[in-house]
């Protein structure tokens, strides 16, 4: 027992079909109707099955969020920065092209050395701005759903309106490309929040509102009157 000055730490409230991350599948059941929408105790954030994205843990899956912008954004850089350099490069001596066996191997060793270098400084470029940007929205999507104790499309979609509008702050963007970059983080993240809740729903774990949505539906139900 705790001593009488101190008082007990409130627990965390979650619901609760899965009960651990390393099972997500292991669902709590009841043949009673009324514990729909009930919720049961725990004080840890890592223990709390709720907070599964996609199967995956907070940690885990910033982590994925962040490794994979990563690499898609060092793949994009590469691949501008290889092509600007060689477009570059053959602006830069199309007034003085080889003309023997020799000096076409020397342009072409030039040319490769140069793209080479821009691929590698445009990637690591773009994958640093990939990993910040989408390291900030998956960090706020994350908060957010330990501050509510569940995930569903609303943490979503604010996290990528916070990030959008972070970035045009940041950038000074104008008014109108302002406007685009709310409107891309608006849409964009009600489209990737839908998604995930219907990914969830179709693993047995439906978001909130639809158990909250189904407990308000089954008083109605069972207070009509039968059909004669």
């Amino acid at each position: 027992m705790s001593s009488s000055g101190s008082k007990p730490e409130a627990p965390l409230l979650v619901r609760p079909y899965p009960t651990s991350f390393e099972d997500p599948a292991n669902s709590i059941t009841s043949t009673d109707p009324s514990t729909t929408g009930k919720w049961y105790h725990t004080n840890e954030h890592s223990q709390n099955p709720l907070l599964l994205r996609a199967g995956l843990t907070p940690p885990q899956k910033i982590g994925t969020v962040v490794g994979t912008s990563g690499i898609w954004g060092f793949a994009l850089g590469a691949y501008e920065g290889g092509r600007k350099a060689s477009m570059q490069y053959l602006a830069e001596h199309m007034h003085k092209l080889p003309t023997t066996h020799e000096g076409w191997y020397f342009y072409h060793k030039h040319k490769n050395y140069r793209v080479m270098l821009a691929s590698i400084y445009r990637g690591t470029s773009y994958a640093t701005k990939f990993m910040v940007i989408c390291g900030a929205f998956s960090v706020m999507e994350t908060a957010a759903d330990v501050w509510k104790g569940d995930t569903d499309f609303m943490s979503t979609t604010v996290a990528a309106l916070t990030t959008a509008g972070l970035f045009a702050a940041f950038n000074r963007l104008p008014r109108q490309s302002f406007r685009h970059a709310l409107k891309i983080g608006l849409f964009g993240g009600l489209g990737i929040g839908v998604a995930q809740d219907m990914i969830h729903y179709m693993r047995d774990q439906p978001p909130y509102y639809v158990n909250w949505w189904r407990a308000y539906q089954k008083p109605a139900a069972d207070s009509s009157p039968a059909s004669s």
